[in-house]
């Protein structure tokens, strides 16, 4: 199931992966990254999430591709030394990792480190259900950094925890220069959800952000 997953990300590009915990989401994100890295399409990974992903990217990068990436932790401490670190040019690490909350009061010195020409982000936003109230603060972050990264990819077990609104600002972040859901496709599927008639919701978004998401479910783990 993880070679598949990454098969799939490989192709689009700039895709999700909705598999349920356990199924090894990060495994074949880095697996992904890896393979882009050595295509010379990017050359650092950029991971957006809580703190609690820290230790397992970490982890995780060295147990999957079998080196120690030079890592940096943007998160917490002085806000004004940890902005100048966005500017380094002399120590660019592999792996960056940082929170939502950080981003928030970062995203302008992220957004500039980016657009560095040297750099070549493969940005990842881990548990990427936080994102996704429309208009939050947290989502409006992750958005506009969205257009500065070579590649983008997102994570999280329940991308639907409540509507099918949930999904919008997910794929508006993957294609930010093109619209995956319309306008239109949107108010209609708002009136499908308020009549309860959660088959014509879906069969209007399975075609359009089917193709860009892979999931891996309880029984196919045997869990």
């Amino acid at each position: 199931h993880q070679k598949k997953a990454f098969y799939h990300l490989s192709k689009v590009g700039n895709g999700a992966n909705f598999s349920v915990p356990g199924s090894g989401k990060t495994t074949v994100v880095l697996s992904a990254y890896e393979k882009k890295r050595i295509e010379g399409v990017v050359n650092l990974i950029f991971v957006v999430g809580p703190p609690s992903c820290f230790g397992p990217w970490q982890r995780e990068f060295s147990d999957v591709l079998g080196r120690s990436p030079s890592t940096l932790i943007l998160a917490g401490g002085d806000a004004s030394s940890r902005k100048q670190l966005y500017y380094d040019r002399e120590g660019t690490r592999e792996l960056y990792l940082t929170t939502f909350q950080t981003l928030l009061r970062d995203s302008h010195e992220v957004k500039a480190m980016l657009q560095r020409p040297e750099i070549r982000a493969f940005l990842v936003i881990d548990e990427a259900h936080y994102i996704k109230q429309m208009g939050g603060s947290w989502a409006s972050a992750v958005l506009s950094i969205a257009p500065h990264a070579a590649y983008r990819c997102i994570l999280t077990g329940t991308p639907i925890p409540k509507s099918y609104s949930d999904l919008y600002n997910l794929f508006e972040f993957l294609w930010p220069q093109q619209t995956v859901i319309t306008e239109n496709e949107k108010a209609r599927v708002r009136a499908f959800e308020m009549s309860n008639d959660i088959d014509a919701a879906s069969s209007i978004l399975e075609p359009v952000v089917g193709p860009l998401f892979y999931r891996v479910r309880k029984q196919e783990l045997g869990l």
